[in-house]
């Protein structure tokens, strides 16, 4: 019965979306020879055409309001037949309540419960530590770190705080035993992402790319003290550019924190100025090429 209903809805709505159409062109049609007639002053023709206009008009008027009206009968139809018969309505797709769109298919199994319901916030002891902070139990009842928490470990001063995804540390703060600090992201356990800051207790500091632990990547590392070149000077200050597995490597820039030379531009390897340029405070430039100073 509603297939029938609305293969005659379909059709009344298709017959009267025509019959507009073929109105509009009419209408406008006359309108334009109406329009003639007046400025030809044929008084007697542009009554007629009035009339044809206003029957155009008229006609597409009421041929829209009978394309809604049943257009909303169809939708309205197609609706209560498709509740009737138990498909829910989710995004135009529909199966029987119960049964999967293939046969060869078994029904998915229930969702588990959302994991907010499992998570709680113990004070728990592991073989290395303790851990205090938000968990979730697994299937085979087991604690697993999930969210914000703190880890200790057994030595006391190995120290992490912020949040932990699935058992390992994800962001956050972690203190070393010897004091040094970095603050970031981790992956596998490792200082790993685009942007963390590691601060040692002599005051250096790098802040840019990890990855698996090192330093890799773009970064600014202030207060470096070290050797550059071959002749065994010190450089201290500020280094902004690339590194490899924590070593400077690729292009940098160094600038000095004192003494006579003001700032190095160019290529690094292997954690030394190789090739490029020194500017000395004096304006004065000193070429570097494959770690040696240029006579």
């Amino acid at each position: 019965m509603a297939s029938i209903l609305l293969l005659l809805f379909i059709g009344v709505a298709g017959g009267a979306f025509v019959t507009a159409v073929t109105a509009f062109a009419n209408k406008r049609a006359a309108q334009m020879h109406l329009n003639s007639l007046a400025e030809d002053r044929q008084y007697e023709q542009f009554q007629e055409y009035k009339v044809k206009v206003d029957t155009a008009s008229n006609v597409f008027q009421y041929s829209i309001i009978v394309a809604i009206i049943f257009l909303a009968l169809i939708i309205f139809t197609y609706v209560q037949a498709g509740n009737s018969q138990g498909y829910p309505q989710l995004g135009g797709i529909s199966s029987p309540v119960g049964e999967t769109p293939s046969g060869d298919q078994p029904p998915l199994p229930p969702s588990p419960p959302p994991e907010e319901s499992r998570r709680f916030e113990p004070r728990f002891a592991f073989t290395s530590g303790i851990y205090s902070g938000w968990g979730i139990v697994d299937n085979n009842a087991r604690f697993i770190p999930h969210g914000e928490g703190t880890k200790v470990w057994a030595d006391g001063e190995t120290r992490f705080e912020g949040e932990f995804r699935y058992g390992e540390m994800h962001h956050g703060r972690k203190t070393f035993p010897s004091g040094d600090v970095y603050f970031g992201y981790f992956l596998n356990e490792r200082m790993h992402g685009a942007e963390g800051y590691y601060e040692w207790v002599d005051g250096r500091r790098y802040v840019g790319a990890f990855r698996d632990g090192y330093r890799h990547g773009f970064g600014h590392f202030y207060n470096w003290v070290g050797e550059m070149l071959t002749s065994h000077e010190q450089w201290i200050g500020t280094y902004r550019g690339y590194s490899v597995d924590g070593i400077f490597e690729g292009y940098g820039e160094f600038e000095f924190a004192g003494g006579y030379m003001e700032k190095f531009v160019g290529e690094f390897r292997d954690n030394r100025a190789w090739s490029g340029d020194i500017t000395l405070r004096n304006g004065a430039i000193i070429k570097i090429y494959d770690g040696r100073q240029v006579p």
